[in-house]
């Protein structure tokens, strides 16, 4: 009896004073976003492409767009510097919901966004042992107000 309860006040302990993960490592989760971000600001575009999953869908202001769609919206993307903020990640098994709010200066679809944080939302899961991005929302409200920019130029051609 007295093994018993020492063994559930332990485990109590543990569970207040560390991080316990069911599934992996949330900091996994929140290294696949940072990395997406770092890839999307470098123009590291076979990356970006690489962590794409098949299926992969978004959502912005102005709509839903395809794998294909968002791939040449983060072509034509200016981004400048941003700050992440209250990153939270959940774990599923082989999947990571990943939410901040970021403030970035970005341009989409020539238009030139609001650089205050805003919110936004991945969803990563592990396809054939390789982790891709397989959903995105970004709340930045894409409006007919904005600054229209000349789309990237492509470093690749």
């Amino acid at each position: 009896m007295q093994t018993t309860l020492f063994h559930t006040a332990f485990l109590f302990v543990i569970c207040l004073t560390s991080t316990f993960s069911l599934f992996g490592d949330a900091a996994q989760g929140e290294a696949l976003e940072r990395q997406m971000w770092e890839d999307m600001k470098h123009r590291n575009y076979k990356d970006i492409e690489e962590h794409i999953a098949a299926g992969f869908q978004s959502v912005h202001t102005d709509g839903a767009r395809t794998r294909a769609e968002e791939i040449q919206l983060i072509k034509d993307l200016y981004l400048g510097s941003y700050t992440i903020t209250d990153m939270k990640v959940t774990e599923g098994k082989d999947s990571y919901i990943v939410t901040y709010k970021i403030a970035v200066g970005e341009t989409i679809d020539a238009k030139r966004l609001s650089d205050k944080p805003t919110p936004r939302m991945s969803m990563w899961q592990k396809i054939d042992e390789k982790w891709q991005w397989i959903a995105h929302a970004n709340f930045n409200p894409i409006s007919t107000g904005t600054t229209a920019l000349p789309k990237a130029p492509n470093p690749n051609n």
